[in-house]
């Protein structure tokens, strides 16, 4: 429960935010949006699936160029990030900026990609395979 002004989420972010959190929703999850007390940056989601608790960071990728940009500042806030990409298909731009962020951001667990509603999680482990790009693309590809 946010107890102040400060400590609801921007309103700017909201809308995009609220999105994700029914994207999270649909694909089995419970969610908890988070504001940020005292204006302190926080992550933006607290959700719940299959016994896990997760810390969450939420971004909106509007066109090509500005993933890496995105998944440096979430993952300053969070462990987890979770972006919603929007005006892009281009497997091999993603699949870079998501492994130069596991290779860079050490404190980066997870990255968790919505393609509508269709959501792809990559970890650590999986970004730095060898074929990370092929089961990638396979995913992003997928009809389903």
């Amino acid at each position: 429960m946010c107890e102040g002004e400060n400590d609801l989420p921007s309103s700017d972010e909201f809308p995009g935010n609220l999105g994700l959190a029914r994207k999270l929703m649909a694909n089995g999850y419970d969610v908890y949006m988070l504001g940020n007390p005292n204006g302190v940056k926080s992550a933006d989601f607290i959700a719940t699936t299959k016994g896990r608790i997760l810390y969450l960071e939420g971004k909106t990728m509007n066109g090509k160029g500005s993933l890496d940009e995105l998944l440096m500042k979430a993952s300053s806030q969070s462990e987890r990030v979770v972006i919603d990409i929007v005006g892009t298909s281009d497997t091999r731009y993603i699949v870079k900026e998501i492994k130069n962020a596991f290779e860079n951001f050490r404190s980066l667990r997870e990255v968790i990609i919505f393609k509508g509603n269709r959501m792809i999680v990559t970890d650590r482990q999986q970004a730095l395979e060898k074929l990370f790009e092929r089961k990638f693309r396979k995913l992003w590809t997928a009809t389903k």
